[in-house]
């Protein structure tokens, strides 16, 4: 059975730099899956992992959005502050 990402869509960095997106899927059952979240990393072991690595990285899907912190990780950190 070979996987083969159909579509990609919401690509976005994580702090340690991979990518996280939603993608849909063939060759998993008969039929194209729904959106299913995946990390996109360089270290990628599957074929269609890091393919689609490159392909993000070369613009193949848009932009990627940069990292935002989550609202209540800024807040714990000032709270341990102050």
């Amino acid at each position: 059975m070979i996987i083969a990402i159909s579509a990609v869509k919401d690509p976005v960095y994580t702090v340690q730099g991979c990518i996280n997106c939603l993608v849909k899927l063939t060759g998993v059952d008969e039929e194209e899956t729904d959106w299913l979240p995946f990390t996109a990393t360089p270290t990628d072991e599957a074929p269609h992992g890091k393919e689609l690595w490159q392909a993000l990285n070369s613009g193949q899907y848009g932009q990627i959005a940069p990292y935002t912190q989550p609202e209540d990780a800024v807040e714990k950190s000032q709270t341990t502050e102050n």
